[in-house]
């Protein structure tokens, strides 16, 4: 018989998240000249606002896409925010619960 495993919120989302609360609150995207616009990754950089801590591509895309940040509407363009603020602590706790139980 098979066992299940349990899916589990990778680490490096909570570190990243950890780093945001305890920075201010705020992850920061600025674009990347160096980044291939077609490439997987294109063109953004992410970093703790306050403290200036990086942040992982895939890792800030994800915090973007599950709204474990949420934009401040500071983009340039509409639509396009540079700014993010964390979610509060407890919403976390429920989103890495839900994320957990599939």
């Amino acid at each position: 018989m098979a066992s299940v495993k349990k899916v589990k919120l990778p680490s490096r989302i909570s570190v990243a998240y950890s780093r945001i609360r305890g920075g201010g609150g705020r992850m920061h995207r600025t674009g990347d000249s160096t980044a291939e616009e077609d490439g997987p990754f294109p063109g953004y950089l992410y970093y703790v606002t306050g403290t200036g801590a990086k942040i992982g591509t895939l890792t800030g895309r994800f915090l973007i896409e599950k709204e474990i940040v949420k934009p401040c509407s500071d983009g340039l363009f509409e639509g396009q925010s540079q700014s993010f603020e964390a979610i509060s602590e407890r919403k976390f706790e429920d989103f890495k619960a839900r994320y957990e139980s599939v």
